[in-house]
């Protein structure tokens, strides 16, 4: 075979794979709560890879229907919202973070032309929710770095691409140093960098280079395979467990050098190390001769993120804590499919922010049914909770007639949140549980001539979490009241059934 024939053959749009499965895999992406349904509940956004990883790459497969998400410590698991894929997502916050670290090494030679063809192949394809940011390394140093942008500067990135030219080649140069200093600045300037339609929720890191680093002792397999495994964890950096978990795909792609046989070798493994298909990574081998080699590896790096799942979760039970750990797992697949236990201690911010899961409409049937409630009343409020039969942890605080509660509640804004609780206690109108169950708590409506009214509101605790019912308008728990009978009245009908008792007996003995 002609050697460019076997070249163009050869072509590396391949993924590599540590070795065949012996199961499918599903591994969690990304955890995130910021999203929320029609109610304005914050829900559990998660991003989900499954498919099997064998020598022939890696293949994507449906989400099993018995998908289950547990919460360490919880007494259930959250409850499944819907499942889309990521494909289909182009809403703020639904893109790709794209880190590119190009080489411009004087011994990447005609491959540099090449990458640059890459490189711009990922910035025209940006899509509505993605983000850029374009780092130039030399023999040397970092030499240019765009900094995060979005679609509305793709021409200005693309120009900064086309104008990267060969630096030089000192003999021997700290290659994974620099990309350890070029990942960590650009990922840790992400969370503040000004992108019109947010943060994406996906990041993703590709590599373009020869991997060449001389006699470099760190620029080798083993270190590339250890900068891999920590963007495979996600945590940068790893020690920082405030930091959200979010695992990294690197896509390395390797570009020929004619080099020393020992560092062209050191320079493949490299390469070949970094990319951490688990996770969405992929390797890349491209030849001089290989035609439309940019355009192939985006369209793959692109089709296995798209075929990602996003699936929301509602959260009936959440650890006491800032932090959750979270465990995905299939009880009744089919076919043997392995989970993820991999996210722990995941900071999603104060348990107070997840509502507890009220069924309001039938709490409110039933109380319609029952003609209202009253002050004195037993009230059942109905729900999934997570109490058991704990009763010291259930309260209700019943709300003053003329109480304003806030529209909307910014539930990222943790201090506010918890000044809103706070201000409900105080108003003195509590009463603890006098029966818990996990479909129900069942309370006595305070007599307060404060709850008179044709409402009565009511937000319910947990105070294990805390949790709340939920602390605005739309969200507190507003039943039918009905007039409750005085006090005194009963003992003034007693008083007055005696006396006209005991006024007939007198009469009749007169006769």
């Amino acid at each position: 075979m002609p050697r460019r024939t076997a070249a163009c053959a050869a072509i590396a749009c391949c993924l590599t794979a540590s070795g065949a499965a012996a199961a499918t895999e599903a591994r969690l992406i990304r955890v995130d709560a910021r999203s929320t349904d029609g109610d304005q509940t914050p829900l559990l956004t998660t991003l989900i890879d499954v498919g099997d990883l064998g020598p022939g790459g890696f293949e994507a497969r449906e989400l099993p229907a018995d998908a289950t998400l547990l919460l360490e410590g919880a007494a259930r698991p959250a409850e499944l919202v819907d499942r889309t894929l990521w494909s289909t997502h182009t809403e703020p916050g639904f893109g790709t973070a794209w880190l590119v670290v190009l080489d411009s090494d004087r011994r990447m030679g005609t491959g540099l032309a090449r990458a640059k063809e890459v490189a711009l192949e990922l910035a025209s394809g940006l899509r509505p929710g993605d983000a850029i940011d374009v780092v130039v390394v030399d023999d040397r140093q970092i030499v240019a770095d765009t900094g995060w942008r979005d679609t509305t500067a793709r021409a200005a990135v693309a120009d900064s691409i086309r104008g990267v030219s060969l630096g030089g080649a000192q003999r021997n140069r700290g290659f994974l140093t620099l990309l350890e200093s070029a990942s960590k600045t650009a990922f840790g300037a992400l969370p503040g960098a000004k992108l019109s339609r947010g943060m994406p929720l996906h990041q993703a890191w590709v590599v373009l280079s020869t991997g060449y680093g001389g006699a470099d002792p760190k620029s080798t397999g083993p270190g590339g395979a250890e900068l891999a495994r920590v963007f495979e964890q996600g945590r940068l950096p790893r020690e920082n467990t405030s930091a959200p978990k979010a695992p990294i795909p690197i896509v390395s792609v390797a570009f020929p050098t004619d080099v020393l046989p020992e560092h062209r070798h050191n320079a493949a493994e490299l390469m070949r190390a970094l990319a951490n298909p688990g996770v969405g990574g992929a390797y890349h081998a491209v030849d001089a001769w290989s035609e439309h080699s940019a355009r192939t590896i985006v369209s793959q790096v692109r089709k296995r993120f798209d075929a990602m799942h996003v699936v929301r979760w509602r959260l009936p039970c959440v650890a006491p804590t800032a932090t959750q750990s979270l465990r995905l797992e299939f009880p009744r697949a089919r076919g043997p499919i392995v989970g993820d236990a991999t996210f722990r201690d995941v900071p999603l911010g104060a348990p107070l922010r997840f509502p507890l899961a009220v069924d309001f409409e039938r709490t409110a049937r039933e109380v319609d049914r029952a003609g209202g409630v009253a002050p004195g009343d037993t009230l059942r409020v109905y729900g999934r909770f997570c109490w058991g039969s704990d009763r010291a942890r259930a309260h209700a605080h019943f709300l003053p007639r003329g109480t304003l509660l806030p529209q909307t509640l910014d539930d990222a804004d943790s201090a506010r949140v918890e000044q809103s609780r706070s201000d409900l206690v105080r108003t003195g109108l509590s009463s603890t549980a006098t029966r818990t169950d996990p479909g129900f708590v069942e309370v006595v409506v305070p007599r307060d001539s404060r709850l008179a009214g044709s409402d009565l509101r009511v937000v319910l605790e947990d105070g294990a979490g805390p949790r709340t019912s939920g602390l605005t308008a739309r969200r507190v728990v507003t039943l039918r009241a009905r007039r409750a009978w005085p006090r005194w009245l009963p003992w003034s009908l007693g008083a007055l059934a005696a006396t006209a008792l005991v006024g007939g007996w007198w009469a009749l003995r007169r006769r």
